[in-house]
Order: C-alpha cells, then sequence, then structure tokens
C-alpha cells in the first residue's frame, strides 16, 4: 500500500467561494486517494471591510464569522484565517527584515491546528500556492516544501515585494510546479538546482460532462449563444466582446460571473451582451452545454502569457468549441476544439465560421480531448511526482 502524506495547501483562493482554483481541486482529489489534506488560504483583515460592498469580499466575512474551518470529508478541511495586518502593510516589513508580520498574527494558531488536524503528527508536504504567505514553511515545518506558481505573479501585480516573495521561498523549496511552460521556465531560472513538474490545470469532468437542463434565464435567451465565464477583470479584453457584438448582431453573448459597477454600465449598451453575474460553480456545466460556442477573450495584459485556463478544459468537457486569443501557451497545447486568434478582424471570422459548421461540431471528441485533463490524472501525476522526492 502506497504511503498517504499530511499536506497542506497554501493557496491564495479559499474553497466555498464563487472561484474554484487548481488547489482546491487537487485537494479534494488528494483526500479521497486518503490523503489527509488541509487546505489554507490568504487571510482576510480588518482593512478588507473597506471594501465590503464587494461581493466576494462580504462573503469571506460572512464564512469567516459562521466558521473559519470548513469540513470537506475524513480527509479534507478548508481554514480561511483572520489576521490583524495584510500582505500590502505586512511587505514593507518583509522587505527589510524578511518576516512576514501578517503570519505573525494570524488566527486560529497554525501550530496547534496542525497538531489537531493532523493529530500531532508532522506535516509531510506543503505546497505554497500563494507567495504572500512565504514564512509558513518556518511556521509548520515540514519534511518537503513544493512551490506550486499558478501565474506570473510579479506581471499580475506588478508588486515588487511578490517578486522578493518568491526568491525567498524558492530558495528554500525541495521541489518546483508551474501549471504553464511559461510559469515553470521561470521558476527553474530561480532555482534549477531541485526537482521540477509541468503539471497543467485540468477539470472536473464528469460534473461538466454530465447532461443537465437549460437554465431558465438562458431559455429564454433565442438564437446562437456565446458564452464566457470568469471574472472580468485586467486580464479580459472586454473590447473584444464589444467587437463582437457590434460584427455580429444576431449572435447572443452570454457573461457569467462578477462584474463590477463600470464594466456594467460600459457593456449594457450593447442589447446583444447578457450579463448575468456570478452562478454557483456547480450551476455552470448547464449554461455551457445549452450554449454554442465559449469565448476567452485575453486582453494583452502580460500576466496571460503565463495562464493555464482551467475554464478551457470546463469549456471542452461541457463539449463546446472555444475562441480565445493566442499565446504562446495555448499554441503549444494544440488542442483541436480551441480556435486562436491574433486579432479582431480573425476573431470574428473564426467564430462565423464556426457558428456556421455549428451543426458538423463532434461534440463528443471535444469532450473525450477535455477528458485526458481530468484532476484525477493531475492528482495521480503530483502524488507520484511527491512520492519521488521521499
Amino acid at each position: 500500500m502506497k504511503r498517504k502524506f499530511n499536506i497542506v495547501f497554501a493557496s491564495h483562493t479559499y474553497m466555498g467561494g464563487t472561484f474554484v482554483v487548481g488547489s482546491h481541486h487537487l485537494a479534494r482529489e488528494l483526500s479521497q486517494m486518503g490523503h489527509r489534506v488541509l487546505h489554507l488560504s490568504t487571510p482576510i483583515t480588518p482593512f478588507h471591510i473597506g471594501n465590503i460592498k464587494d461581493s466576494s469580499v462580504k462573503h469571506k466575512f460572512k464564512r469567516m464569522i459562521s466558521k473559519q474551518i470548513l469540513k470537506y470529508n475524513n480527509n479534507l478541511i478548508d481554514v480561511l484565517p483572520f489576521s490583524l495586518i495584510p500582505w500590502n502593510v505586512s511587505k514593507h516589513f518583509f522587505r527589510k527584515y524578511n518576516i512576514n508580520l501578517t503570519l505573525n498574527c494570524i488566527y486560529p494558531n497554525l501550530a496547534n491546528l496542525m497538531k489537531k488536524f493532523f493529530k500531532k503528527e508532522q506535516v509531510d508536504i506543503l505546497l505554497i500556492d500563494q507567495p504572500t504567505l512565504v514564512g509558513l514553511e518556518r511556521i509548520l515545518n515540514p519534511k518537503i516544501v513544493v512551490y506550486r506558481a499558478t501565474d506570473l505573479y510579479y506581471e499580475m501585480t506588478g508588486d515588487k515585494d511578490i517578486l522578493k516573495a518568491e526568491q525567498v521561498i524558492i530558495s528554500n523549496v525541495n521541489a518546483i510546479i508551474g501549471t504553464s511552460q511559461p510559469v515553470y521556465n521561470y521558476l527553474k531560472r530561480l532555482n534549477s538546482s531541485v526537482p521540477s513538474l509541468l503539471l497543467e490545470n485540468g477539470v472536473e469532468y464528469n460534473r461538466f460532462s454530465k447532461k443537465q437542463d437549460c437554465p431558465k434565464d438562458l431559455k429564454e435567451i433565442k438564437g446562437s449563444k456565446v458564452i464566457y465565464v470568469g471574472a472580468i477583470d485586467q486580464r479580459f479584453d472586454i473590447n473584444a466582446v464589444k467587437v463582437l457584438s457590434k460584427n455580429c448582431p444576431d449572435i447572443n453573448i452570454i457573461i457569467i460571473g462578477p462584474y463590477d459597477s463600470n464594466k456594467k454600465d460600459e457593456l449594457s449598451k450593447y442589447k446583444n451582451i447578457y450579463l448575468l453575474g456570478p452562478r454557483k460553480y456547480t450551476d455552470v456545466p448547464a449554461y455551457l452545454q445549452h450554449s454554442d460556442v465559449a469565448i476567452l477573450p485575453l486582453s494583452d495584459h502580460p500576466s496571460n502569457n503565463g495562464r493555464s485556463p482551467m475554464k478551457l478544459y470546463e469549456y471542452g468537457a461541457a463539449g463546446l468549441p472555444v475562441l480565445t486569443k493566442r499565446t504562446e501557451e495555448l499554441e503549444r497545447r494544440r488542442e483541436d476544439y480551441i480556435s486562436l486568434y491574433d486579432n479582431y478582424d480573425e476573431m470574428t471570422n473564426k467564430l462565423n465560421e464556426v457558428l456556421k459548421n455549428n451543426k458538423e461540431i463532434d461534440t463528443k471528441k471535444i469532450q473525450l480531448s477535455a477528458k485526458k485533463h481530468s484532476w484525477e490524472i493531475k492528482a495521480a501525476e503530483l502524488t507520484k511526482f511527491l512520492e519521488e522526492l521521499g
């Protein structure tokens, strides 16, 4: 019988909120394989109260007040900690003294929590996804530390202290994991002496491929449906959506995900753009399965070069052809159901071509392509890598 590990994920996103990220899926899969997993996310702080109108911040406070620790099964809990000091304050002290005050003022007490959950046994594996949790390795004292970067964080934030945090973490790890080739190459440049793994994000295949009824609000929208699921942030090309709306007035563009009032005002002017807002992760497959094409309009933001978008495989598992902006990473993957564009004219032409040939699309073939990226397969690959580390 293969050894079972005590594993901690130090992630940027808590479980049970609007966004479901790779660490959530891997934590679930590893727990189902018999490993004991504690999923820990970026702490919420008093400074977040200033953004309490933001739905995600509001949800965090509600979750923290009701229950900081959520049990998913006998082997998996998620912890949403509270700290008096956010990273934006702590980083100034970290810059000078290499001490992360966020972790020094955290509740619940992490050392005691680990002893209780892991029954006084040592943490075997610490997987750090979030660089602002630098210093956690000293508190937990795990046998093995792995830095698993999911993005080019400095490119995303422009925060030089994030860069330093990564350098401090990577200089003391036992292994590194990148979720895309650009991220992997970046990590290797920082530390080429430790074992490394390229492990792309995957898909909860059974959830997204299982047939579901058409949601009522989607059923009311008649005609061809082009859908996007995700955040409308700096990495989303809002102009691409406007161009599609103007160039293809007969199609309906469905957008699911959180947005601010400015984005709402900007996009609500277009009659064929439907802003449905956030939907539960469990409800998303139904919206995808009853659409015609999925889009991922990437902006020119440099962090998009390192992205490993889960939604591409979620789209595929639902049987949808996909249209997205070309990046070296996405071109490298060579997925037949994903069409890449370089400019808006090409985007419009390719969308019209896909819709024209809609009846000829082999949804089963698309789903089989996505199935190769299931989280079960990713978790098995990760487990093998961890076992080889000792």
